[in-house]
Formats: C-alpha cells, structure tokens, sequence
C-alpha cells in the first residue's frame, strides 16, 4: 500500500484516487498537483497556502501557478485552486473552516511614499555613489 501522506505519491489508477479522495485527502492532477475546490463563500489564498504549502507566505507562487493578479487575497465558491506538486507539503483535503492565525504576517506592506523630492539627472547619480560631493555644494 502506497503511503498517502507522502507528496510525491501520484495516484495512477481511478482506484488509487477513489481511495485517496474516500481517506480525505486532496483531489490530484494528473501530474500529482493538489486541486482543491473551494467550498462556501470564499476562502483566503493565505489559509490555502498555509494548509498545503506550510507557509502563507508562500501566497506569491499560488498566484503565479493559478495566473491570479497580485492583488487577489481569495478565491469564490466554485473555483479549482491548482497547487504545484513541487510546492505540497500536506496532502490531506483542508477542512472548510481553516484560517491562518495571522494572516497579516502573509500580506507585505505597501511601501511607503517618499515624501521626498526625486533627485533627477545627474544629481540622483551622484547621490547614490559619491553623497559626500553634494554636501559640498
């Protein structure tokens, strides 16, 4: 019997993903990627990439492997998240009710507006490299 918990395992028959989806665990591509379906409202890309990928700081690489813009923070009812085989690390289906504890250590910061000038042309050059020959002048 094949062990189910490992990621890599690829269910090669209907048998192998009837057994798999009956012991709850995740559906699978063909090519051993999770799909998960979302189910109720909504769900939090963060609480996904946090169940099946360890970390929702890894939200960026759900994004990118489901072709989501950078803005998006969930996913509605009915919609099939694709997760990476490469990237799984739980393998078990994500009960409807998970939620990352702290989601905002998921999210980064805008970052802040300079509320300086923008040095331009040369200026901004030799700021960079030399600051010390604008202090001169």
């Amino acid at each position: 019997l094949p062990n189910l918990d490992d990621p890599k395992f690829i269910p090669k028959n209907s048998d192998q993903v009837a057994l798999l989806e009956s012991a709850g665990y995740a559906r699978r591509a063909p090519n051993g990627d999770i799909l998960h379906d979302i189910e109720g409202n909504a769900q939090l890309l963060e609480s996904i990439a946090n169940w099946y990928m360890g970390s929702a700081k890894l939200v960026p690489l759900l994004r990118d492997a489901n072709s989501f813009p950078d803005s998006q923070r969930d996913a509605r009812k009915g919609v099939v998240i694709r997760i990476p085989l490469e990237y799984v690390k739980k393998t078990k289906r994500m009960p409807i009710n998970h939620r990352v504890a702290a989601v905002e250590e998921a999210i980064p910061a805008p970052a802040p507006k300079s509320t300086k000038k923008e040095k331009v042309g040369m200026e901004a050059i030799v700021a960079e490299d030399a600051p010390e020959l604008l202090q001169n002048s």
